[in-house]
């Protein structure tokens, strides 16, 4: 997804895992939408994601990678 020119991302209902660097780099990327039984975020999904403001986990979330 990297340099996306969406500001707000939804991850799909069902997802249960967010790869690692999945979001690398999406410089645009403000806000993103976690659904409920995620259970793992990856290593550094949201590195580098410099206009982030808002994420919310759910209490699903078993692990989160490093940063």
């Amino acid at each position: 997804m990297k340099d996306s020119v969406s500001t707000h991302h939804i991850v799909a209902v069902g997802t249960k895992r967010i790869d690692a660097l999945a979001f690398r780099k999406c410089r645009r990327l403000s806000c993103v939408t976690l659904p409920d039984g995620l259970l793992t975020i990856g290593d550094a999904a949201f590195s580098l994601c410099t206009s982030l403001q808002q994420i919310q986990i759910p209490a699903s979330v078993e692990r989160i990678g490093v940063a």
